[in-house]
């Protein structure tokens, strides 16, 4: 049966650059449990640790990454995952988990104000050195936010991250504001004007799903508009591809020149609204249960 590999450690980047590899720094040996099925633990909030180049110094908890273990769909979670509560609890299944609790040093930045700034594979359950970001206005910014992973607060700064890594391809899954009371809105980080804070952004990729057949309905196999039965969703017609599409055009222009921004941004506007309209004309039409199927009541 397998066994879950637990660890607990501290974010460190070596001289405060991402490009000099970000690395765990370990609190406490690595912890072997099992043979087991089911899996619980929970991570201190902080607690001091003792440095052999200084005083002591002291570390917050900023959240779990968890790799290998069983999905949840109540709680729907895929095998790898984070959280940002401490308290932990997994199902084990057929491969070995590695659960780690990060950490961060007490002191943030330092005596520099402004945010730092980093990103996280999921998948892989570690930090990768992919660039990330863009920012705006200062575009200056851009290079050592990728380079350093801090972004200064002396005026207001949106820190755009990539929908996407380069290297993996794997996609944004959230920023997380592991320490501070930065705001986000999807990929934007904005940084307020002298402010001090934590920010990770996220990069998950979720295992494709197998394929659902499709509804037959009395006149004949056709796609659904909505699962109408149990109320998962089902292969949509292509008004909601192209609703979602508006969303994926206007995501994208964030990331593009002041120049471009506008006019993409007002095609994202124009494919939204009229995709969105002819949703809801077509919600209105009646919808036929399948043969053998009980009315939904």
């Amino acid at each position: 049966m397998p066994i879950v590999h637990t660890r607990f450690v501290v974010y460190s980047r070596s001289r405060h650059r991402r490009h000099s590899m970000s690395t765990a720094i370990d609190l406490i040996p690595p912890l072997t449990n099992g043979p087991t099925a089911h899996y619980e633990d929970s991570a201190r909030p902080g607690f001091p640790v003792s440095s052999s180049s200084g005083p002591m110094t002291s570390v917050r908890f900023a959240f779990w990454s968890v790799t290998g273990a069983l999905p949840d769909r109540h709680l729907g979670r895929d095998s790898a995952f984070v959280q940002t509560e401490p308290g932990l609890t997994l199902d084990v299944g057929t491969t070995d988990v590695h659960a780690t609790a990060w950490y961060l040093p007490e002191g943030g930045s330092g005596s520099a104000v402004g945010v730092v700034i980093d990103a996280f594979d999921v998948n892989a359950g570690g930090f990768v050195d992919d660039n990330f970001v863009s920012v705006h206005p200062d575009d200056g910014l851009t290079f050592a936010a990728n380079d350093d992973g801090f972004v200064p607060s002396a005026s207001l700064e949106h820190v755009m991250a990539y929908l996407t890594l380069a290297a993996s391809g794997r996609p944004l899954e959230a920023w997380i504001v592991v320490e501070g009371a930065e705001v986000v809105t999807n990929e934007d980080l904005t940084v307020a004007p002298g402010s001090s804070a934590t920010a990770f952004a996220f990069y998950h990729s979720f295992p494709a799903l197998p394929p659902r057949p499709v509804d037959t309905f009395p006149d004949g196999p056709v796609p659904p508009r909505i699962d109408w039965y149990d109320g998962r969703p089902g292969p949509m017609d292509p008004l909601i591809s192209q609703f979602l599409a508006g969303l994926q055009i206007a995501r994208i222009a964030r990331g593009l020149t002041h120049e471009l921004q506008a006019p993409v941004l007002k095609l994202a506007a124009k494919q939204i609204t009229m995709s969105a309209q002819a949703i809801a004309e077509h919600l209105q039409k009646p919808l036929t249960p399948p043969p053998g199927m009980p009315p939904k009541g």
